[in-house]
């Protein structure tokens, strides 16, 4: 039994390679809609998530006496 030249291999046949018409499944605009709203959404509990609050700090500063008296 020979192949045909124009016989595909099963992997390019998967449903994985291709989506039934041909076109990449992110073509579809509700896909990539959706998609880029759950990357939006968890980039957001992540920023909310993060500790920026970071220790106070004492800081001394020498003032001048004439400063003082305004």
């Amino acid at each position: 039994m020979s192949l045909s030249p124009k016989s595909r291999s099963p992997i390019a046949r998967s449903s994985l390679a291709r989506s039934p018409r041909g076109r990449s499944p992110l073509a579809n605009p509700i896909v990539l809609l959706v998609l880029v709203l759950v990357l939006l959404v968890g980039g957001l509990f992540f920023l909310a998530g993060r500790d920026a609050t970071q220790p106070q700090t004492t800081v001394e500063k020498a003032v001048a006496l004439e400063n003082l008296a305004n």
